[in-house]
């Protein structure tokens, strides 16, 4: 099983475990060590379970994201936060405390899945202010550091206007909050030009057979 890179934003988190994103294993670890604790005793294992299931799950939309930019870019946060909390929800059942990693994978691929599937209809969105999907099919397909390559060319192909906001919205995966604070633009404006850059990124031609490879 191969993982993506950790993206730019999750690296000071992700520094804070004792072991390695992709160490699945002692992911395991820690969290069978953590169920095992008696009462008081787990607040350590705990914090490195959730800072660890955290840091796998946005790592995990983000590669899917970065991979295809016509996926709106605020989806990416709902998306993190929904598995989070169905984690959480459900990792007392969990029969196998040293698979733990992998039950967190399945139910990232299974909302993926659900996700891209309500995505087939054009007007469907997690945040009503963006921009509709184009139809989508099965799950991202390609290798991660190119997708993102491509993406990021074409990002640098924008009009100078439009360029900082995509570069911060889709790459970096930035708040518009912070966005506004680092460029001087309004929150709306800002919005409006991830927007049109969404739209511009649609008719790129790498961009484009990139989306098409993916959902071939």
């Amino acid at each position: 099983m191969s993982f993506p890179l950790v993206p730019e934003p999750l690296r000071e988190l992700v520094a804070r475990l004792p072991f390695g994103l992709d160490e699945t294993e002692r992911a395991g670890a820690a969290f069978r060590r953590w169920r095992h604790a008696a009462d008081g005793e787990g607040a350590r294992e705990k914090y490195i379970v959730d800072l660890w299931t955290y840091c796998f799950v946005r790592r995990y939309f983000w590669a899917k994201f970065a991979a295809n930019p016509s996926y709106p870019a605020s989806d990416l946060d709902e998306l993190v936060e929904r598995v989070y909390r169905k984690v959480e929800a459900k990792r007392a059942t969990v029969r196998e405390p040293a698979r733990y990693a992998h039950w967190v994978s399945v139910i990232c691929k299974n909302t993926f899945l659900n996700y891209v599937d309500r995505a087939r209809a054009p007007d469907v969105s997690l945040n009503d202010d963006e921009t509709p999907v184009p139809p989508s099919g099965a799950q991202v397909r390609g290798e991660l550091g190119m997708a993102h390559e491509v993406v990021a060319e074409a990002v640098e192909a924008l009009p100078d206007y439009l360029r900082p906001v995509a570069r911060m919205r889709l790459l970096e995966e930035r708040s518009y909050q912070a966005i506004s604070q680092k460029t001087g633009t309004a929150v709306p404006t800002a919005r409006s030009y991830a927007a049109r850059a969404r739209k511009w990124l649609r008719e790129d031609d790498a961009v484009r057979a990139l989306w098409e490879q993916s959902h071939g």
